[in-house]
């Protein structure tokens, strides 16, 4: 049998890490989990050829005596911060002098036991397919063996830290930068066939706000990367904490602006997948399929709207289950969206046999039931600042008293007769969305909604009135252009129209 090993040229940064003694994996502080992902075939190569390493006068002799010993431990995902089940575990002599080896599986719980292993030094490696995606050789460990006894041996995936610190290099940033420093790795791929994308760009962008003597000042900083001939990338000094949004492309093909929430740590892995299809593929589309549950007694979720990329819509059926049948390859963004309910924004790989995405919807009421001794403060505080932002007079406010005078159906009625703001509906998509219509030289634009002081990014009408009844509405703020406030500043990357603020009985 024979230890896998990732397809990297020897002067690949990350080769730094097949220097690490496995004492070094388990001395760094375990980081944040990462989702596992679709991961590619592998080469085999012997464990013999890793023995060279070690010189002939390290080398001991191994025992001749006819007693055995067991191996047994477990493997750990130090990324995930948990077991790495059904990894492949294997052991060889260390000299390659005498063909010994034994491989097994590590069971769900990351367990693993070798039997029959006779006295000698042995390295001890393990293959998962993460691995591959990291771009990292199989960890080694040596082992002496003495016949009749268990040896215990951990085998362990390097902790975050370590994968940028020998990336991206020790940290030097302070002060106001101090959160920099986060990388973000994975493989591009062909959503067609699963292979490698060579020299596609890979960017990260994200919102920085800063305060200036002239006022607030928006910047969108923005780092790119080259994919390696094996599609590996990575990009360093990306914020530790906050929204970034990460995209690929080559030529023409091209992923969604995927969103992600950085978690302290410093570390995201993700791999991205290029649609290059032909007319007839694209017409054939993908299957993509899941499940919707309510997280309040895991109940199914009928009618819940499913998009994507708004290209391929559905609903979901009586028992939460829903097919989009027509979806196109490639990494796109999933909205899931249903009425009384938080809506759900995702990404996905859209690929051959991509397995179900299974997702749980939180109630407003459900939020409310979590924080229920602090609720109604917020609420309160909400409702202050709210009277408080009214009475500056900039933007325009719809109160409780204001719904009960006028009786909207729907929340989106609220804005067919307020001036500068129409409901327009695209020719092409025969999409609604609000529109602001800013001045006699400035084109339409949509803004950016807002529920409960979370932002939902650019909703059509149909999103907006599915997403809150009117009578759960307890005011409506409107603001255009730069009269935002700092903190409703519309989504990610910033949205120069403006936003709507919606505040419910539940926030």
């Amino acid at each position: 049998m024979s230890l896998i090993r990732a397809h990297l040229t020897p002067t690949h940064p990350i080769f730094a890490l097949a220097r690490f003694q496995f004492h070094d994996i388990f001395q760094d502080t375990p980081l944040l989990g990462v989702d596992r992902l679709r991961l590619p075939a592998f080469t085999l190569l012997a464990l013999s050829a890793l023995s060279g390493r070690l010189t002939t006068a390290q080398s001991a002799p191994v025992a001749r005596a006819s007693s055995v010993a067991s191996v047994s431990g477990t493997v750990l995902d130090s990324l995930a911060r948990r077991p790495l089940a059904g990894a492949i575990v294997q052991i060889a002599l260390a000299d390659g002098a005498t063909s010994v080896n034994r491989t097994t599986n590590a069971d769900t719980l990351g367990r693993f036991l070798i039997d029959s292993v006779p006295a000698g030094r042995y390295m001890l490696g393990f293959f998962h397919p993460m691995l591959d995606s990291l771009g990292i050789e199989p960890p080694l460990r040596e082992l002496i063996v003495t016949g009749g006894r268990m040896v215990l041996a951990d085998l362990a995936i390097p902790s975050a830290e370590s994968f940028r610190k020998s990336i991206c290099g020790a940290r030097t940033s302070t002060g106001a930068n101090s959160a920099a420093g986060a990388l973000v790795v994975g493989i591009v791929r062909n959503a067609n066939d699963l292979s490698a994308v060579t020299d596609a760009s890979v960017a990260v962008e994200w919102l920085e706000l800063s305060f200036t003597s002239s006022g607030i000042a928006r910047r969108v900083p923005k780092l790119l990367a080259k994919s390696a001939a094996n599609g590996w990338y990575a990009l360093c000094n990306v914020p530790s904490t906050g929204a970034v949004t990460l995209s690929a492309v080559r030529g023409a093909d091209s992923t969604d602006r995927l969103e992600f929430e950085m978690m302290p740590g410093g570390f995201l892995r993700r791999d991205l997948y290029l649609a290059h299809a032909t007319t007839a593929q694209v017409l054939a589309g993908t299957r993509l399929s899941g499940t919707i549950v309510a997280v309040d007694g895991a109940r199914p979720v009928a009618g819940a709207e499913v998009s994507l990329s708004e290209t391929s819509k559905t609903r979901a059926n009586e028992r939460g289950e829903w097919t989009l049948s027509d979806a196109a390859p490639g990494t796109h963004m999933l909205d899931i969206r249903a009425v009384g309910f938080y809506p759900v924004r995702r990404a996905v790989d859209v690929v051959e046999g991509a397995p179900p995405v299974h997702v749980t919807l939180a109630t407003l009421k459900s939020v409310l039931g979590a924080v229920r001794v602090t609720a109604p403060r917020t609420f309160m505080s909400n409702m202050k600042d709210f009277e408080f932002r009214r009475k500056t007079g900039i933007g325009q406010f719809i109160t409780a008293a204001d719904l009960a005078r006028k009786q909207p159906v729907v929340v989106s009625d609220v804005f067919r007769f307020i001036p500068g703001m129409t409901l327009w509906t695209e020719r092409d998509t025969m999409v609604t969305r609000v529109q602001f219509r800013r001045g006699a030289f400035d084109a339409p634009c949509y803004p950016d909604t807002f529920l409960d002081g979370k932002a939902l990014g650019v909703l059509t009408v149909d999103q907006l009135d599915n997403l809150v009844l009117v009578k759960e509405v307890r005011g409506i703020e409107i603001y255009v252009g730069s009269n935002v406030p700092v903190q409703f500043s519309a989504g990610t990357l910033g949205n120069a129209c403006g936003s709507i603020l919606i505040w419910t009985k539940f926030g």
